[in-house]
């Protein structure tokens, strides 16, 4: 099992260069569903062998954990019918899992794979790749970015277009482009900026952990490379949350130095107005895009159907909410908003117990995963303020990356008294 997680993290990784290469390179996009189906289809296979092979704790997974299930059915349930009585097509349908769904998905079929499975999991360094992944990702990207610089004609021979923003349909560009004379934003490996900037703020608690111990001038020289990866993107997002994961992570430091607190939070709102106000039409249109949306959910009282919102707009879709929330409301109104809410709320009632078992336990081998676990919960608290500010699951890449994994260790820690 973990030898099939291992690889399947690294073609994860290497998703859009593979795209990049299958699908312009070889195929001259006439095959451009390939990659995700094969992805996607890959995890369903495996989750589903696991799921007939490993039936020791199946039924008793189940019993614990029958109320996110039952309200997983019904929501599918509702939200597929309500769809086609809207007369949606299949497709859309599939799109809104795809994009608006997918992520949870992932997260529970993670979780079952290894409640199912967790005496065989023996060996604590297998958790190494992530960490090790991390790294070489930030380190290898900033060698990849000089390089496009230094040689873009190179990069438009092996199927990267031009300096522009990404369209559906044309090849990846070298750099995506924003606001005064096109700016270059970065996102090497992922679909866009903002894809890279949701994966470096959702691992940085990780790669915090991860640093504790190692030799102080090396994890400050890299903390910081990571940090300047994500003021990179140019996203006002981006350095908003960062600042929100150092605030969970240092709050006992910030108890004793304020004045640097206060210094600290100024120098990051100045930094957000300053990108707010660079990129004045950016923030005019989410602002916009906003009152527009609740002006849909308001004259539209009970729903419009699966895949109306973004980011289906790059389909059948025709609303940009710029708000996840909106974007659920949107898509089957407050009924679909309850179950999705009952969801996370038997999930998080879940959390609260392993908090409430693991944090007092005294046994190593389970809290280096409870202390991992803890951190990448982090980014699950930023998740609930950054959906008021912009849709982040469009790229099921930094999906699986993050989501299979977080599932993975929060069901193997619900292992005993859970």
């Amino acid at each position: 099992m973990w030898k099939f997680l291992k690889i399947f993290w690294i073609f994860i990784v290497l998703y859009h260069i593979l795209v990049t290469i299958i699908v312009y390179g070889i195929f001259w996009w006439n095959y451009a569903e390939l990659p995700t189906l094969l992805r996607d289809w890959t995890w369903i296979i495996f989750f589903l062998t696991i799921f007939f092979v490993y039936n020791k704790h199946r039924k008793e997974y189940f019993e614990k954990r029958k109320y996110p299930r039952i309200a997983l059915i019904i929501m599918l349930v509702f939200g597929i019918s309500i769809s086609l009585f809207k007369w949606k097509s299949l497709f859309d349908i599939f799109v809104w899992i795809k994009y608006g769904f997918f992520y949870m998905i992932i997260f529970l079929t993670a979780s079952f794979i290894w409640f199912v499975n967790r005496e065989k999991i023996k060996k604590i360094k297998n958790i190494d790749i992530i960490w090790k992944t991390l790294i070489w990702i930030v380190l290898t990207w900033f060698i990849w970015q000089w390089a496009k610089l230094i040689r873009p004609d190179f990069f438009m021979h092996i199927w990267y277009g031009p300096l522009n923003d990404f369209f559906f349909g044309q090849n990846p560009p070298i750099y995506y482009l924003t606001w005064y004379q096109w700016t270059l934003r970065r996102q090497w490996l992922f679909a866009g900026p903002n894809n890279y900037w949701y994966f470096l703020v959702a691992f940085l608690p990780v790669i915090l952990l991860f640093f504790k111990n190692l030799n102080k001038k090396i994890k400050y020289w890299f903390i910081w490379l990571w940090v300047v990866a994500i003021l990179l993107t140019l996203s006002r997002t981006a350095i908003l949350w960062w600042a929100f994961v150092f605030i969970l992570l240092n709050i006992n430091w910030i108890r004793k130095n304020k004045i640097k607190t206060w210094i600290a939070i100024l120098i990051w709102i100045a930094l957000i107005l300053a990108l707010s106000f660079l990129k004045w039409s950016s923030t005019l249109n989410h602002i916009i895009a906003k009152f527009s949306s609740i002006n849909y959910v308001v004259n539209n009282p009970w729903w419009l159907g699966l895949g109306t919102a973004w980011p289906a707009i790059h389909h059948n879709g025709t609303i940009l909410p710029e708000n996840y929330f909106i974007q659920i409301m949107l898509d089957i109104w407050t009924i679909w908003f309850i179950l999705w809410a009952g969801v996370w709320f038997f999930i998080l009632a879940i959390h609260k117990r392993i908090k409430y078992f693991w944090g007092k336990s005294e046994n190593l081998k389970y809290n280096i995963i409870y202390q991992l676990w803890k951190y990448m919960d982090i980014w699950r608290l930023c998740l609930i303020f950054m959906w008021l500010f912009l849709h982040v699951f469009e790229d099921s890449m930094v999906n699986y990356l993050f989501f299979w994994f977080y599932g993975i260790i929060s069901w193997y820690l619900t292992k005993h008294k859970v």
